[in-house]
């Protein structure tokens, strides 16, 4: 596992998306967050987690079309 906690960029950067993109993920509840002051902060395992379960989800929907 890792712990590591990623601010907001570290995130954008590591899933190459835009801030508006992440926080819209965050606010569907697709990505856990958690606020430290005005800053969020992610742990890298949850996102993968989070991100892996999303697809899979994704996959089964279409399956079940």
């Amino acid at each position: 596992m890792d712990n590591k906690v990623l601010t907001t960029n570290e995130v954008i950067e590591y899933l190459r998306i835009t801030k508006g993109t992440l926080f819209k993920m965050v606010k569907e509840g697709k990505v856990r967050a958690m606020r430290v002051g005005n800053a969020y902060r992610f742990k890298k395992d949850e996102i993968d987690e989070d991100l892996r379960a999303d697809t899979l989800t994704e996959k089964t929907h279409a399956r079940a079309k």
